[in-house]
């Protein structure tokens, strides 16, 4: 899932129906692009469980709070779980599932 489109060089990921892009002009090791896509969506799924197209709606001041906490000016920085919720202390919404009952 890599592929360059003038100068500009995009990696992505797919988690159930959400896609997770990166994009560089810089000649910049691909394998750790996609590695911090999928530490980015582990950070996700500790905040709300299940990554959807839902989740990120209901949740996307939390996103973007853990988006600025997991990258300063271009740079990833802290990627843990742990550490995150040291400096993030409010709870995501999490998905519920309505079950039937039909008995």
């Amino acid at each position: 899932p890599v592929f360059e489109h003038n100068g500009v060089t995009f990696a992505y990921i797919r988690q159930n129906n959400v896609y997770f892009v990166i994009a560089t002009r810089l000649n910049g090791n691909i394998s750790m692009l996609i590695v911090y896509l999928y530490r980015i969506v582990e950070v996700f799924n500790g905040y709300f469980d299940k990554v959807e197209e839902e989740s990120v709606r209901d949740n996307f001041v939390m996103i973007y709070e853990l988006l600025d906490e997991m990258m300063d000016f271009g740079y990833p920085q802290f990627t843990e779980t742990g550490i995150l919720k040291e400096y993030i202390t409010q709870q995501g919404y999490k998905l519920k599932i309505l079950e039937d009952d039909d008995n």
